[in-house]
């Protein structure tokens, strides 16, 4: 069914334009049904793409400048445009949604990516420990108020639709950031076992709390193997890169930089193992991470975190390893590398699972409802 002349606003003060999960999946899905859809992002300029208008906003570096001068200018943008719908993204636009709702009829939706109260525990640039727990308290009471004056929460993961619920709140749609299944080519079977260099691979932000660190020594427990790690992502701090960069295991990495998700798609079933070693912590022990998907989707046997909520969901696509340990990462590794037949039969596994259950195609039927 076709829906037109609905105008929609997707808003973010901190996500690029061409976002895997803003653009690629919702904004694409709401057009290629009959929206007329706005993108507002920073960028440099403005343009359309697959049916999405993208208007730029500036972008600014300090956290202040953002939450202060880029969320007026989405008010401003958003009362010129005047949507039916304003779909949100990001917490620091959560107080100026509040506000335009009291002068303005849209609908308004707050797309929840993260567990923010828990991410607020993990943020490196706060020293104080009880300065982070104080902060996380803090923002929980603010969400679970603000979110009460809107139209609709979207989750990204089961936890932070459970976390709403428990606020209270009526209109919570869990819409998981999963894999666009026609778009991924799955790994051709006989490419299992005839590989002279295995590739590893990793999708994602760079740092620490992700494992980068422990992925790269993990290394040195296989030179009885041709092995490269092929790295893709932003480094989130300068620092963590240059030590990573010392590391002697670095040798053996070939970092690829950003990419776009299609791109990633293309490349992936190049890959040989993919890799998923968040450390543990409240934010990731039940997250859902899109690299997961992606990898199954391309047919690549895993290694992942022993999460016991991993371990319930892709105990038939992925070997499980303690993060915190490289020997024991790449002890699953040697065991994948020697076994052919073993990352065929996860790899396939993992295909079967998204086909069936989690890809894009079936998860944004919730959106357009």
């Amino acid at each position: 069914m076709k829906i037109f002349q609905v105008k929609v606003a997707l808003i973010t003060s901190a996500h690029d334009p061409l976002d895997d999960r803003i653009f690629y999946k919702e904004a694409r899905t709401l057009s290629e049904v009959g929206y007329d859809v706005t993108l507002i992002a920073p960028c440099n300029r403005s343009f359309e793409k697959d049916g999405v208008k993208i208007k730029c906003i500036p972008k600014y570096r300090k956290r202040f400048m953002r939450f202060l001068f880029t969320n007026l200018l989405l008010i401003y943008k958003i009362f010129k445009l005047k949507p039916a719908i304003v779909h949100f993204h990001d917490p620091d636009t959560l107080l100026y949604m509040v506000i335009l709702k009291m002068f303005n009829r849209a609908k308004i939706i707050y797309d929840v990516h993260e567990d923010y109260p828990a991410q607020i525990l993990q943020k490196d640039w706060i020293r104080s420990i009880n300065l982070k727990k104080f902060l996380s308290k803090i923002w929980e009471k603010f969400e679970k108020f603000s979110s009460g004056y809107l139209n609709a929460v979207v989750a990204a993961e089961p936890g932070i639709r459970v976390r709403f619920a428990q606020y209270k709140i009526s209109n919570i749609i869990l819409l998981r950031n999963l894999a666009i299944l026609r778009l991924i080519r799955p790994k051709l079977s006989k490419t299992y076992g005839n590989s002279r260099e295995i590739n590893l691979i990793y999708t994602g932000g760079l740092d620490k709390n992700r494992g980068i660190d422990v992925i790269i020594n993990s290394l040195k427990y296989l030179d009885n193997y041709s092995v490269k790690l092929l790295l893709y992502g932003d480094w989130k701090s300068e620092n963590f890169r240059k030590y990573c960069e010392s590391l002697t295991e670095y040798k053996k990495v070939e970092y690829r930089g950003h990419t776009s998700m299609e791109e990633i798609y293309s490349i992936l079933p190049q890959a040989d193992i993919g890799l998923v070693i968040l450390r543990r912590s409240p934010k990731y022990s039940k997250s859902l991470p899109i690299k997961i998907f992606e990898y199954m989707g391309a047919g690549l046997p895993i290694v992942a975190s022993d999460f016991d909520y991993w371990k319930g969901l892709f105990s038939n696509c992925a070997l499980f390893v303690n993060p915190d340990n490289p020997k024991d990462v790449a002890e699953k590794v040697k065991v994948l590398i020697e076994n052919p037949s073993l990352r065929k039969e996860l790899g396939l596994n993992g295909r079967r699972l998204v086909e069936e259950k989690y890809n894009w195609e079936k998860e944004s039927r919730k959106l357009i409802n």
